[in-house]
């Protein structure tokens, strides 16, 4: 009967709860704003996005994972727990993968995560050899390619053959 009230206080927008695994479950999310402060530390538009404590990153020695994260739109571990906190990572990590707003990126050694929506469409096209995926659209909406590049980046790294995809 809880779960079914908190479903339905969640479809009502009173409580924000996530009932697809385990680890989102435990957590219901009482103050939405909460959870879009967190999502807006790592989806942000670039011209408008601002570190504050760059003093901070500096010290715990993440100013190049921060510029990393900027231009190609990968995140390393400590830069999440540094931005959302080591107590809420795994909660937030888990929820914005279920909502593909996030995917693992298994091509490096270290724990890293890849937002689509932050990374830089190419100014000059880029001549490719190997596996090609082109889609056209007149319209696409928005947010279905961030997902789209999930998923991809997902089934890529599932693969035994793993090769480092170009974004």
């Amino acid at each position: 009967e809880i779960e079914k009230m908190l479903g339905l206080f969640h479809e009502l927008g009173v409580v924000l709860y996530f009932g697809s695994s385990v680890r989102l479950k435990e957590i219901v999310i009482s103050r939405p704003e909460w959870l879009i402060e967190k999502l807006t530390l790592i989806i942000c538009d670039k011209q408008v996005c601002s570190y504050d404590d760059t003093d901070k990153l500096h010290a715990a020695q993440l100013t190049d994972d921060l510029n990393y994260f900027l231009q190609e739109g990968i995140l390393s571990r400590d830069l999440l727990e540094f931005l959302w906190g080591k107590s809420q990572v795994e909660y937030l990590i888990e929820l914005t993968r279920q909502l593909m707003l996030l995917s693992e990126w298994k091509f490096s050694k270290d724990e890293q995560y890849l937002v689509p929506s932050m990374v830089s469409s190419i100014k000059t096209p880029v001549m490719l050899s190997g596996v090609r995926f082109t889609l056209k659209f007149d319209f696409l909406p928005q947010g279905i390619f961030e997902r789209l590049c999930c998923l991809c980046v997902s089934y890529s790294s599932s693969l035994q053959k793993k090769v480092t995809p170009k974004l």
